[in-house]
């Protein structure tokens, strides 16, 4: 039987839960402890989950046989922990965004390099099947090569989202409201992980983005509106625009169009190509048979214990992380700056 990783969760909030999950449904990754500053919260999720909980990074990383922590702690606080947990010889694999800085993201991948760990992110839309299957059919030239990208999402997040999140619990957490402590708003906190999809998807990277931003109709600092214009490295180009004060249904797409076809990649995948390619038609949208897989992000924790342990190379690389964030901290500078910003950002 494959060892298991034996992993501890930093920040007992929202996503936490998402990262609990994840570790009872993988293969090779067992959860054996919990930390919250807010030791009641930590206490609520252990006891829920089965493990000791814990007020502080340091007792956690005293538990015996710890491999690695998962970080689900505010954004403000990932570049610290993590660089703590490193230095403690534990691996880390951490909530996006990465970090809220390009700064403190090449600190968290050199801390990592040295000690000789792995850095990951939690990009679990990397594990689906319509990200695999969309890679692989692209990567056979199904759709062609890349002309645009587009990325739509909107909701309305009620004014308790900012001071307690999308659960309600009774417990402050103001964070979301701030850039110094968020990072950003919509585009960091829920568009990332499309933008990282489509990355993977297409392997372009992003070399020029134009955006226009605001804060329109939410009593916060960061952005409640955006609008991206992204140039690929093909010369393709991708929109991508989010919001959280409309009202209505809300949305969360993707999609490529490509010279030769298209992808439709949410709620599942369609595919449409002028040659077809097996089990695709020509011409025709085409919603390709689904496999039966575990949970995305329990695959994402099997794939990080096997790196890990066998050596594997992990599907999402410490600069994977970084690269998301650079994406959406250009966007934030173009938007303040008023002028298009080339990539790589400088820290």
């Amino acid at each position: 039987m494959s060892k298991k990783l034996h992993i501890a969760i930093l920040g007992c909030g929202e996503i936490a839960e998402e990262h609990v999950k994840a570790i009872k449904n993988s293969q090779r990754v067992e959860l054996v402890g919990v930390m919250d500053v807010n030791l009641e919260a930590a206490k609520d999720l252990g006891g829920r989950s089965g493990v000791p909980a814990f007020a502080s990074a340091e007792e956690v990383l005293k538990i015996p046989g710890l491999d690695a922590v998962s970080i689900a702690a505010p954004h403000h606080v990932h570049e610290p922990l993590t660089i703590q947990a490193l230095e403690a010889g534990k691996h880390v694999i951490c909530e996006k965004p990465m970090a809220i800085s390009i700064a403190q993201c090449d600190r968290m991948i050199d801390t990592a390099k040295k000690k000789g760990l792995l850095l990951g992110t939690w990009f679990p839309a990397r594990f689906t099947y319509t990200s695999e299957k969309a890679r692989e059919l692209y990567a056979a030239g199904v759709i062609g090569q890349v002309a645009q990208t587009y990325i739509n999402f909107n909701t309305a997040k009620a004014p308790e989202y900012w001071a307690r999140g999308c659960s309600g619990k009774n417990r402050p957490t103001d964070w979301r409201a701030y850039k110094a402590k968020a990072g950003g708003g919509v585009l960091l906190m829920n568009s990332v992980h499309n933008i990282d999809k489509l990355r993977y998807i297409t392997g372009l990277e992003v070399v020029r983005v134009s955006a226009e931003m605001d804060t329109l109709a939410q009593p916060v600092e960061v952005e409640d509106v955006i609008s991206v214009v992204v140039r690929y490295s093909n010369k393709g180009i991708g929109n991508y625009n989010a919001t959280t004060c409309v009202k209505g249904p809300s949305r969360d797409n993707a999609g490529i169009l490509g010279t030769a076809g298209q992808f439709t990649l949410d709620p599942t995948l369609k595919v449409w190509s002028e040659k077809g390619a097996p089990g695709i038609k020509a011409g025709e949208w085409v919603d390709p048979p689904r496999d039966q897989r575990p949970q995305a992000r329990a695959m994402a924790a099997d794939d990080y214990a096997a790196a890990i342990f066998d050596g594997k190379t992990p599907r999402i690389s410490p600069e994977d992380g970084k690269k998301a964030v650079e994406i959406i901290l250009a966007a934030y500078q173009s938007a303040a700056e008023k002028r298009p910003v080339d990539l790589p950002l400088k820290a």
